[in-house]
């Protein structure tokens, strides 16, 4: 089974140097490593999303725009003429979510360029169970911190070897760097 949920967190095996590099709010060369591969996968994805979005809607355009010009009885120039600025509007929609997907490709890099060591304090919950998306079946192993009934932070890790650091019930502290969609775990401690 693949767990395609969390493709750029690898398995978390942290050790001492980790935790006091992280309790002073630096890293060491591993972490460092570890968050650049992160960064430019995120940067990758970015990307092709947005060139996933150019080639659909170029398609719908082209589609569209033949299917329009063959139920039409005008010429090509009227054709043109009328619904040129239409098409143009289209490429010009197609081009900015270029420029997003780019932008964002850039912003995800320099967000994980200039990272912040973060924690969180809680009560351990570990799940380790088959889940079930886009007609798939992974496993999905994950890290809730909670303090009372409130959810501190959800961390999903890619192998039970990454779960097996924690035991249910028992008291964390986590140091993770907070990145969109999922936050990139470091170490932790028992408190």
């Amino acid at each position: 089974m693949y767990d395609y949920t969390s493709p750029y967190v690898p398995d978390v095996a942290f050790t001492a140097e980790d935790v006091a590099a992280n309790r002073a709010g630096g890293f060491t060369p591993r972490q460092v490593e570890l968050l650049r591969a992160a960064g430019e996968q995120r940067a990758r994805d970015a990307v092709l999303v947005g060139r996933g979005f150019l080639v659909f809607f170029a398609a719908i355009l082209v589609v569209g725009g033949i299917i329009e010009f063959t139920q039409q009885s005008e010429p090509f120039d009227i054709f043109m003429a009328h619904q040129g600025p239409i098409l143009l509007g289209a490429a010009l929609v197609m081009l900015a979510l270029l420029g997003v997907s780019v932008a964002l490709s850039a912003w995800f890099s320099r967000r994980l360029s200039r990272p912040k060591v973060s924690r969180a304090e809680g009560v351990a919950e570990t799940i380790s169970q088959a889940a079930y998306a886009r007609g798939m079946r992974y496993m999905r192993y994950e890290l809730i911190l909670r303090q009372g009934r409130r959810t501190v932070k959800l961390f999903r890790l890619s192998s039970p070897a990454s779960l097996s650091h924690f035991q249910t019930g028992v008291r964390y502290r986590v140091y993770y760097v907070d990145f969109p969609q999922l936050p990139i775990l470091l170490s932790a401690e028992q408190v």
